[in-house]
């Protein structure tokens, strides 16, 4: 797999929805910063650093952030660090989203683009070099944001769920499905998960998610898989909490 082909893979691994799901356990999102080592089928091609801040604690107010690096033969593809942001605000137990950008560490940064919603209008400004497209908000609505906090604020609750989620080119319906207990040996320790799959409506992709209960749920294994091929894989090395 060619290193640009690599990244945008990894950043479709770290990039989920927002959700708009209820949350289980009231209106409080644990902060945390998470390092994962990156493989490439099954070789190590670099290290990626997933994190939930509190930036307002009066109004709810939060930022998902991921940075991917490659290491070795990979940078001459991808020179800089993949990263993506979210700011999504926390009310009454859903989360709405407010504002995603989306860097893909290459020279040209062709898959590179910003998201702002303006709820009050009820559109998006979607900028993508010189494209330019305000789709219209509909309620209920999701930013590409991170997976890790939409499983996590699931909790409990693995029944089926379709997710409307507005990306780059538009609108997508997402379907998030649990998929039984598996416990894993982690660079944690040997830890019991819940395993959940989350595919677009159509796509022949879906990634593979283990969440850690006694971890607040935090996934410590996220595959992607192609027609049902192991592509990339993200396994958790160490995690450090903070409100």
């Amino acid at each position: 797999m060619r290193g640009s082909s690599l990244v945008s893979t990894l950043l479709s691994i770290a990039a989920g929805v927002a959700s708009g799901t209820a949350l289980a356990s009231g209106d409080l999102l644990p902060g945390y910063n998470a390092v994962y080592e990156v493989y490439n089928r099954d070789r190590a091609v670099g290290e990626a650093e997933f994190s939930v801040t509190r930036l307002d604690a009066e109004r709810g107010i939060y930022e998902f952030r991921s940075v991917s690096r490659v290491r070795g033969l990979y940078r001459l593809f991808v020179p800089g660090p993949a990263e993506e942001l979210s700011v999504f605000v926390l009310e009454d137990g859903r989360i709405r989203p407010l504002a995603y950008s989306l860097r893909d560490g290459t020279r040209r940064g062709r898959n590179s683009f910003n998201v702002e919603f303006d709820w009050e209008r009820e559109y998006a400004t979607i900028t993508a070099g010189e494209t330019r497209m305000e789709p219209q908000l509909l309620p209920g609505m999701l930013g590409r944001g991170s997976l890790q906090v939409v499983l996590m604020l699931l909790a409990d609750d693995f029944s089926t769920k379709q997710v409307t989620l507005l990306d780059q080119d538009g609108p997508e319906i997402h379907e998030l499905r649990g998929d039984g207990e598996e416990t894993l040996d982690t660079a944690v320790g040997r830890i019991a998960t819940r395993k959940v799959i989350q595919q677009r409506l159509g796509s022949s992709r879906r990634t593979l998610v283990w969440l850690a209960p006694e971890l607040q749920d935090l996934p410590v294994r996220i595959e992607r898989q192609n027609d049902g091929e192991t592509r990339a894989t993200f396994q958790l090395e160490h995690v450090n909490w903070h409100e």
